[in-house]
């Protein structure tokens, strides 16, 4: 079984604390900074700051999923349709779209993009690898 023991090892606040509070507030640091500076508790820290009347600094944080730090948004991503790209290929006459046909014959989707990217690998054009098992040998 884990003990936890609160606030071992940290000091305990005095008045003579509070000038290096009110420096360390205005380079900007936050509360959490503060304390691992000062070797206080976030909480004393926050405490003693609102009694000082100072307002919480915060860092500005990314917005979930943004990576791409230029001002320049990323470009977007345009994937192929599987299946538009086997029927702009092998033309209508060999494929039949809506019964999933190659030739009059039922066909899956990874013999049929194996078939596409063979024809497509035939006209030095990129092959459509969605999956890697789509990819013309």
């Amino acid at each position: 079984m884990k003990v936890i023991v609160r606030n071992v090892g940290l000091r305990r606040w005095k008045a003579e604390n509070d000038p290096q509070l009110r420096e360390s507030h205005g380079r900007g640091l936050t509360d959490l900074e503060i304390a691992s500076e000062m070797g206080f508790a976030e909480g004393t820290v926050r405490t003693r700051r609102l009694a000082l009347g100072l307002a919480a600094n915060a860092r500005p944080m990314k917005p979930r999923g943004q990576h791409h730090t230029a001002k320049e948004p990323p470009l977007p991503v345009f994937k192929v349709d599987p299946l538009k790209l086997a029927e702009d290929t092998l033309g209508t006459a060999d494929f039949d779209k809506k019964l999933m046909r190659l030739r009059g014959s039922a066909i899956k989707l990874t013999p049929l993009m194996r078939e596409t990217n063979a024809r497509l690998k035939a006209q030095g054009k990129p092959q459509c690898l969605h999956n890697p098992d789509w990819a013309a040998k």
